[in-house]
């Protein structure tokens, strides 16, 4: 019987393997895996040959015991030579060995870290179901699977093709020595294309390249909240920031060399990006917005930009900025300098607009926009009368020559067709590349995209720095605490020191020192953050998007009992930060 999925695993995997079976089938999703689904009295290698037939989606649970693992090497090629769509659901920080790397696409890469699971899994689905979705029919070589999605129809996918350049090492190497680079010929909407009806001649496919950039000793790219990397318009030149000591600088490497150089005057920086004709680079440096030209000499300052959130160069000589994440709207001015002009207007409930990019033309412009306690929104606004749409959820928005609206979703780029004249979203958005670095500070993705198609990212997940709680004596000496590492935010003590509420992937988890355990708190709503204790210990107010809209002050009993209750209806974020003595003001 066909099946939606064939879950290859290790030995040592399988009570993952059932959960992960579970949780699939629950969102609808028709599983079969060894042993369970193995009818009595069949031959076992004929019944997972069988099933990888007959299965429409192949997922890999990658850990240490599944590269060791030659069952699952012989299934993998298998599925590969079948042309089957291979997704791979990564258990531990560990890479594919050289036997699977050959047949695995980073962008179906989902973590199963960290916790909790099924949040992940839920990922995993929505990008099964994405590929269930698309057309089937497989790409025109088997080279070329490794990095298109078998979705594609050869005669659309050749025809559209256009370069990837992938930096592809996970975020702990890349503070250390390496970029990684796989350049391929790669359409950034390929996985929609079952959705248009195209009617073009066949031409021969484009081969698959990739390569390794390494960058000199004790270099290290500059990956924060912020995009460290921009590609010119042609595609010809990399920009990217980067730290040789103790200083970013920004160093720019033409396509076609081995070398990349610095450029002076650029201490500092942060968001490089390309004017229309690639012989400027903006960036943002000492709280404000600078331009210097690729053949060096000195910046020049445009504008004020303290705590700047993404630029745009447009095509009329206009460069439009976020100046100040929540305390401006967007802002534009002359490329050769001025007073700054309001581009953007907060609506109600808005407090900040971020990541603008003109479209061709520079007479509309996209950004980000909501409210810091919701959802992001792409919107996009005609620039000479302020009108304005709202689009979909996510941020970080460019638009692509092909004809498509990329976008950032966490650790996915998703496109969507979209009609540059009309202003419309035109079809289905899809994942086209997953495990690209994520910062949630900012809703900031390490990407960028060239007008010729050519597409840069940073490879590995949400870089969310794995911490160590520990007590601190007055003098500063400091005591480990047993309790494993994560990505602790907002660690609160309760006043009775035998508790800690802190933050763990937007969810509140309670720490009892006592006992040695972490367990969840919260489980209404996608963002549960910034918990206060009240002064007797018996209820923690936090801010939640349980309702939606704007975060407003939520508490609960601190044993988990009743639910969570609303405090607050104000119509803007508020955050929780501590008691009356009486309890009896927040």
């Amino acid at each position: 019987m066909p099946r939606d999925v064939f879950i290859s695993h290790a030995g040592d995997d399988a009570n993952v393997a059932v959960e992960v079976c579970a949780l699939l089938e629950k969102r609808g999703l028709k599983c079969w895996m060894a042993p369970r689904d193995v009818a009595a009295g069949s031959v076992w290698d004929e019944a997972i040959l069988d099933a990888i037939e007959t299965s429409r989606v192949f997922l890999l649970i990658l850990s240490k015991s599944a590269n060791d693992s030659q069952y699952v090497k012989n299934e993998v090629n298998r599925a590969f030579s079948q042309r089957k769509p291979i997704v791979t659901f990564r258990l531990e920080d560990v890479a594919p060995g050289r036997s699977l790397e050959l047949y695995l696409a980073r962008h179906h890469w989902t973590d199963a870290f960290p916790p909790p699971m099924g949040a992940r899994v839920e990922r995993l689905a929505t990008s099964i179901s994405s590929l269930l979705d698309s057309s089937a029919t497989p790409s025109a070589t088997p080279g070329a699977a490794a990095v298109v999605p078998p979705s594609v129809r050869p005669t659309l996918g050749a025809r559209l093709m256009s370069p990837l350049i992938a930096i592809t090492k996970g975020i702990r190497e890349l503070g250390t020595r390496a970029l990684i680079l796989a350049l391929g010929m790669l359409l950034l909407g390929v996985a929609i294309a079952g959705f248009a009806a195209w009617n073009l001649k066949p031409t021969p496919p484009k081969p698959v390249i990739r390569t390794v950039i390494d960058l000199p000793p004790g270099d290290r790219l500059a990956v924060s909240s912020l995009p460290a990397l921009a590609l010119s318009p042609d595609g010809k030149q990399l920009a990217y920031a980067a730290f040789r000591g103790p200083i970013s600088q920004i160093y720019l490497r033409p396509m076609d060399s081995r070398e990349a150089r610095s450029i002076s005057g650029t201490d500092g920086a942060s968001e490089p990006f390309f004017s229309p004709d690639g012989q400027w680079i903006g960036f943002f440096a000492d709280g404000k917005l600078k331009k210097i030209s690729v053949n060096g000499g000195g910046a020049v300052t445009l504008a004020v930009a303290l705590t700047p959130i993404g630029a745009s160069w447009g095509s009329q000589g206009t460069i439009a900025f976020d100046p100040s994440g929540t305390v401006s709207p967007l802002m534009q001015v002359l490329d050769s300098g001025g007073a700054p002009q309001q581009l953007g207007h907060f609506e109600k409930g808005e407090n900040y607009q971020t990541w603008p990019q003109f479209l061709p033309g520079g007479k509309a412009v996209l950004f980000a926009g909501g409210n810091l306690g919701s959802d992001s929104h792409i919107i996009v606004q005609l620039v000479a009368t302020g009108e304005r749409r709202s689009l979909l959820a996510g941020t970080q928005p460019h638009y692509a020559t092909s004809g498509h609206l990329i976008y950032v979703q966490g650790t996915t780029l998703m496109a969507v067709p979209f009609d540059p004249q009309r202003l419309e979203i035109k079809g289905t958005p899809v994942p086209v590349v997953e495990g690209v670095t994520f910062s949630s500070t900012y809703g900031s993705s390490q990407y960028s995209i060239s007008d010729t198609g050519s597409l840069v990212y940073v490879s590995g997940g949400s870089p969310a720095i794995q911490r160590k709680m520990v007590w601190v004596s007055r003098s500063g000496v400091e005591q480990p605490l047993p309790a494993p590492e994560q990505a602790y935010r907002d660690v609160v003590l309760s006043p009775d020191g035998q508790r800690v509420a802190a933050e763990i992937d937007n969810q509140i988890w309670l720490y009892d020192l006592a006992r040695d355990t972490l367990t969840r708190f919260t489980f209404e709503g996608t963002q549960n953050l910034n918990p206060a204790w009240t002064p007797d210990g018996k209820r923690i107010a936090f801010r939640s998007n349980k309702e939606g809209g704007t975060a407003n002050i939520f508490w609960q009993r601190a044993d988990g009992s009743g639910g969570m209750e609303r405090l607050s209806t104000y119509e803007n974020l508020q955050v929780p930060r501590s008691w009356s003595p009486d309890g009896q003001f927040l």
